[in-house]
């Protein structure tokens, strides 16, 4: 916005003279990008998309006329917002799709007679929650969020079947990204993964394409028709019982029409003590991408790989961040040690990927958190030019490693580096 105003104070051109397909343009710009705008504002996204809306349509009369008359401005809701600028906003999308944010917090969720949480959401979210159920025929997205801090994690068995309750049985004919995430899921007990269950399993997805785990996996399928999964896990420090390799595997076999799969591991969530031995299935995976933190080994990340070696791979990313290596140890001796496992490590994976005959790309991206000359010796490199020369695109970020020597013998069919 305060670049517009800077374009028409230079070139003298005064804004009530634009056209209103010039405006409506400039409005859903501003609306898509509402959280660059102003990058400081701690509000949630779906609250600054509402005041958004909101005040472009405040401005003058002509910039109220052309923001009612665009239903996408008004198509974000959440029980973030207060009941009355829900039916504000459903009124105003007209028949446009709707982006739905459901997102409760242990104090949100009501405390009856002073005994532990229900699960029941508190008057103004079950509000807002029965205002968007009566629209879930129209959501095009739904961002759904359990938030139960560490300290709070022994109610959650309490707050799970309320909270499941809430959110049974709907038909969602018309979705196609979900996002879920269940803070303190971990740390729960075996019982709660099957109530979860059981809500997914009574809601309708037929047209579901995009789907988002975080620190959240279940053990049946959340639909069928899933074509990209992407799944984040932040909270296996929390843990009791690390989650294996194996179940993780076996879940995403549960999707036979896979095209993408995403995972990222931010913690040393995987107990792969013992190798895996469930094998993906899915013979529509194509591509994989791969974010860890590599602590004392990347054996997690080779665990995961070795399950792939059924599908035929084509566009494979893996993406390393090296900090907590060396939080681990901060001598120079024990560096070198962890360095030469680190190498070892990726070098295995490196070799699983090289049996996957009809990988056409591979992306490295090792991130820039060392110690000076760290990886001065490191010919991790080398080896990726050695082995994947079949390759036909290699995108590699490793800025604290030594570049390749390459072999002017070796036949590399590269054709983008």
């Amino acid at each position: 916005m305060f670049a517009l105003q800077q374009t028409n104070v230079k070139r003298q051109v005064s804004i009530n003279r634009l056209s209103t397909d010039i405006l409506s343009m400039i409005f859903y710009f501003v609306h898509e990008n509402v959280e660059d705008d102003d990058p400081e504002n701690e509000l949630p996204i779906p609250l600054l998309l509402f005041r958004s809306a909101l005040t472009l349509s405040h401005v003058c009369r002509q910039f109220r006329s052309v923001a009612l008359a665009l239903p996408k401005l008004w198509s974000t809701i959440s029980n973030l917002q207060n009941p009355n600028s829900i039916k504000h906003s459903i009124l105003r999308s007209r028949d446009s799709s709707f982006h739905v944010t459901l997102k409760l917090t242990v104090n949100t969720l009501l405390l009856p007679h002073g005994e532990k949480p229900s699960g029941k959401p508190g008057k103004k979210d079950a509000a807002c929650i029965k205002k968007i159920r009566e629209q879930s025929s129209r959501w095009q997205s739904f961002d759904l969020a359990l938030h139960i801090p560490h300290d709070a994690e022994d109610d959650l068995d309490h707050i799970l079947p309320g909270f499941v309750g809430s959110f049974k049985n709907l038909k969602l004919d018309t979705l196609e990204k979900l996002t879920v995430k269940i803070d303190g899921w971990f740390s729960g007990s075996p019982g709660n993964n099957a109530k979860v269950n059981k809500m997914f399993s009574s809601w309708h997805l037929p047209s579901l394409q995009h789907c988002i785990l975080i620190d959240f996996v279940p053990s049946t399928p959340i639909s069928k028709s899933i074509s990209v999964l992407d799944i984040t896990i932040t909270d296996g420090s929390y843990t009791e019982d690390s989650l294996l390799v194996d179940d993780l595997m076996r879940f995403i076999n549960h999707h036979p029409n896979l095209l993408e799969l995403y995972l990222s591991i931010w913690d040393d969530a995987f107990d792969v003590q013992e190798p895996g031995t469930v094998k993906l299935n899915t013979s529509l995976l194509r591509k994989v991408r791969i974010r860890a933190v590599v602590g004392d080994a990347a054996e997690s990340i080779l665990c995961i790989l070795r399950a792939f070696s059924l599908v035929a791979l084509k566009d494979v990313t893996l993406e390393f961040d090296l900090l907590h290596l060396f939080e681990l140890q901060r001598t120079t001796g024990h560096q070198e040690m962890h360095v030469e496992t680190l190498q070892e490590q990726l070098s295995e994976c490196v070799e699983e990927l090289a049996m996957h005959t009809s990988l056409k790309s591979f992306t490295l991206r090792i991130g820039r958190k060392a110690l000076p000359d760290a990886f001065s010796k490191c010919k991790i490199l080398d080896f990726v030019f050695k082995r994947l020369g079949h390759l036909q695109h290699l995108s590699i970020s490793a800025p604290d490693f030594p570049p390749p020597l390459i072999d002017t013998n070796c036949d590399i069919a590269l054709r983008s580096l």
